[in-house]
């Protein structure tokens, strides 16, 4: 069962519908969080005494959308290095 499951999963993984919803995720995220930072950043320059308590706000969605980004970006390139 197992060896049926795992099997499955990696002919979804190399599917072309899987390749284009990866990559649909990974632009999303990466559009959103040049969003969240071009707004952060209009923010601070344009808020005054606003932007103080925007700042911690605005952390709590760009931290992890730049750790996605980040993971998006390193298996995208690795995709590339690899002879396959």
């Amino acid at each position: 069962m197992t060896g049926t499951v795992t099997n499955l999963v990696l002919e979804m993984l190399a599917s072309p519908a899987s390749k284009t919803l990866s990559a649909a995720v990974g632009l999303v995220t990466i559009v959103l969080l040049i969003v969240l930072l071009v707004i952060k950043e209009g923010v601070r320059a344009y808020g005054g005494s606003v932007s103080g308590s925007w700042m911690p706000i605005m952390d709590i969605g760009i931290i992890p959308l730049l750790l996605a980004s980040i993971l998006i970006l390193g298996a995208r390139f690795l995709a590339l290095l690899s002879p396959g």
